[in-house]
């Protein structure tokens, strides 16, 4: 309707005319199939259709809307593509705004049919429709992170038929037996080999790359007689508060008082490690992760919120999907569901792994800072300096601080810190503030900054790797365009972060991406990321 409305005021540009007058008829005829497709549900405008809880959905209901969905999701997919030919720039003010409008309306409306669209043929068979499926339910504890985000803790079932979801036990994956070394990729094997990523379940997630580390845990527990899968669910504790905030307080048999958004992260990545060893914080875990996702399966939650929830949690990575069956997981990966690691050209990636035989981590402060200078040829010089400050109190001994055993003090904790670098890095430098293990390795087709950053309750010690990029910046028109793909490791809080890029002599900017601030030829960016973030500046360079 707003394209429409805007025709007689074109006038004399035929070809917008006709293309909005397309655009708005495929826009139209989109509309139409999606009242369609969702009126065939008996959808009456409340809750979701076909979902009686997050572990209830009747997948008829969604098959029924599926043909409605993707003709709704073709029609306005083909009137984003139209509107997007139009020269803006053509176009008076005024006109300029209004197309400029509908065509971020179009294309963000397209996209949020296209998912469902997507969701319609994916849910079905992953809910168990025709065929009851199991999925390996890895719940990961971010007080000790590892690749995909934490130390993979408790594992379990979650079984689907027919559209109800049930979760049978939590187990300690710990439990799980060592097996024979299982085949995983030649990176992963070199990296992470002597640390048992091959052997152990717990140790089946360095990788930061959930599809990778999916097939390493599914290996391993068919290996170690813990059941054949056919996926994996990625979780963490951030994801459970985020969905506790939809349904509400749950009380548990494993703690004694009701667990909410507000304490569900502190209690299980802090206080169960209080308990008195290894025996009674295993048990409070299993115990409160069993009832805490009976709940969130069990009880309605307000549409809106659990799907904002779970977008979030999907987003950040605390919430990842791996199907063994090729096409879902093709389509988990349109979704961004699949958490696969992609650190991109010019990549700002910091992964951090546990190395220490505590908690502690639950107490890291960490900061990542990176400069980078751009020459006249394009080349990038950059330096990113991660720091570890410890927060842990000196005492008293747990599971939590550690024993003060092996010659360090209760509460000292490390970590392996590993720094993507793009493909063509070249005079790569590592070092320490402190003397530690450091090197360069590689995966993922190229090189990556290692080092060990260690420290005791209130100290702190830092990493930098340096490197420069030929070709980091590229030509986009008559200016040039840097940018770094920051990607943030789901964590317990946000790493905060900065970017100073410092463009060639007189060099002015002529775009940039939100949040940037630009002084002279210099521009910078600040936050605390726990999505992936596009920083970029586009620059001419001076005459």
């Amino acid at each position: 309707m707003m394209l429409a409305g805007v025709l007689p005021l074109i006038g004399d540009d035929v070809h917008a005319v006709e293309t909005l007058a397309r655009a708005a008829e495929r826009a139209s005829a989109g509309g139409e199939a999606l009242a369609a497709g969702l009126a065939v549900t008996g959808w009456t405008g409340e809750g979701l259709p076909g979902v009686v809880s997050s572990g209830r959905i009747d997948p008829r209901v969604i098959q029924a809307a599926a043909p409605g969905l993707q003709a709704a999701a073709d029609g306005l997919g083909e009137a984003a593509a139209m509107v997007r030919t139009i020269d803006i720039d053509d176009l008076v003010g005024p006109l300029a705004t209004v197309v400029a409008d509908g065509r971020r309306r179009l294309t963000e409306q397209a996209s949020l049919v296209a998912t469902a669209s997507d969701l319609s043929g994916l849910l079905p068979p992953m809910l168990g429709d025709g065929a009851p499926r199991d999925y390996l339910l890895a719940f990961q504890n971010l007080s000790a992170p590892r690749g995909t985000g934490g130390f993979l803790g408790f594992y379990g079932t979650l079984h689907a038929s027919d559209g109800a979801i049930t979760l049978d036990a939590l187990r300690p994956a710990s439990d799980v037996k060592v097996v024979p070394p299982v085949a995983v990729p030649p990176d992963v094997a070199r990296r992470y080999g002597p640390f048992g990523v091959r052997t152990t379940m717990y140790a089946a997630n360095y990788s930061p790359d959930v599809p990778t580390s999916s097939r390493v845990a599914l290996a391993i527990a068919e290996s170690a007689g813990v059941g054949s899968f056919d996926g994996v669910v990625w979780t963490d504790t951030v994801f459970l508060a985020e969905l506790l905030g939809t349904v509400g307080a749950v009380d548990s048999f494993g703690w004694p008082e009701p667990l909410t958004a507000d304490n569900l992260v502190d209690v299980l990545n802090r206080e169960t490690f209080l308990l008195g060893g290894p025996v009674e914080s295993n048990a409070a875990q299993a115990q409160i992760g069993l009832d805490v996702w009976t709940v969130l399966l069990t009880r309605p939650a307000e549409p809106t919120a659990f799907a904002t929830a779970i977008s979030n949690a999907t987003r950040s990575g605390h919430l990842a999907v791996y199907s063994v069956e090729a096409g879902e997981q093709a389509t988990l990966a349109e979704l961004g569901v699949d958490g696969a690691f992609a650190p991109g050209a010019n990549p700002l990636a910091v992964i951090w792994q546990e190395a220490a035989s505590n908690r502690a981590g639950y107490f890291a402060s960490k900061l990542v800072a990176s400069t980078i200078a751009i020459d006249e040829q394009a080349k990038a010089s950059v330096s990113t300096t991660v720091t570890f400050a410890n927060e842990a109190p000196t005492g008293p001994p747990s599971i939590l601080l550690g024993d003060g055993s092996g010659g360090v003090p209760v509460g000292y904790w490390g970590a392996d810190i590993e720094v993507y670098l793009p493909e063509e890095a070249g005079r790569i430098r590592v070092r320490t503030s402190e003397p530690s293990i450091t090197g360069v390795g590689a995966a993922f087709g190229r090189p990556v900054g290692d080092c060990w950053l260690f420290a005791d309750p209130g100290a702190s010690m830092t990493c930098t790797v340096t490197y420069e990029a030929p070709g980091a910046a590229t030509a986009a028109g008559e200016a040039w365009e840097y940018r770094v793909q920051v990607l943030p490791q789901p964590a317990l809080r946000p790493s905060p972060t900065s970017i100073e890029i410092t463009l060639p002599r007189g060099a002015r900017v002529v775009a940039s991406s939100p949040g940037v601030v630009v002084e002279g030829d210099t521009a910078r960016w600040e936050g605390e990321p726990v999505t992936p973030a596009d920083v970029w500046v586009r620059y001419e360079l001076a005459a």
